[in-house]
């Protein structure tokens, strides 16, 4: 089965995909885009044409030991620095110089199966939720995003997934704005 395209686009947030386990978090950066890409595939998955739009080399690389991530290793993008992801967020320390970092890949699965785990962080939460100030994720699929809010088919972001607006989502709370929030 072949897919054209696949897009993942932040503002302002980090993006982790990927498989299992729980110890300290290693990141090591890259803007290597067939690395980033590739660490996303699975068994018979073929990637093709990567390419990585970012701010700055501090947003994206590969990570190990997923602590609480929820998985073990997979992907990280954000607009800020992957660095925040080990130790968390000393205010404005942690922002980039963008407003989004873009990961595109076309892929062949010989199983005919795709799926993607993720987990969505913001340095946001909670102080801006509400305000014009609204990180967002989008795993696009063929140009369409595939990464909704189960049952509003909103777009996920810090006014979307929080507990303030939307204390029915699958959003676990970060205790704080350094620590992700994820979707189930």
């Amino acid at each position: 089965m072949t897919f054209p395209l696949i897009r993942s686009v932040m503002s302002a947030a980090a993006l982790i995909l990927a498989t299992s386990s729980a110890h300290a978090l290693v990141v090591s950066n890259t803007t290597n885009a067939t690395t980033l890409a590739t660490a996303l595939g699975g068994t018979g998955v073929s990637i093709t044409n990567a390419s990585l739009a970012s701010a700055t080399s501090a947003a994206s690389g590969t990570f190990t030991d997923g602590g609480n991530i929820g998985f073990g290793q997979g992907v990280l993008l954000t607009t800020g620095r992957t660095a925040c992801a080990v130790g968390g967020s000393n205010g404005g320390s942690c922002s980039g110089d963008g407003t989004t970092t873009s990961l595109k890949f076309n892929f062949t699965s010989t199983t005919g199966n795709v799926f993607f785990n993720y987990v969505f962080a913001s340095e946001e939460y909670n102080e801006f939720v509400g305000t014009e100030f609204n990180d967002l994720f989008e795993l696009k699929l063929n140009g369409v995003n595939i990464a909704l809010v189960p049952g509003a088919n909103g777009v996920v972001s810090i006014n979307n997934v929080n507990n303030k607006f939307n204390s029915a989502s699958t959003a676990t709370m970060p205790a704080r704005p350094s620590t992700p929030a994820t979707m189930a």
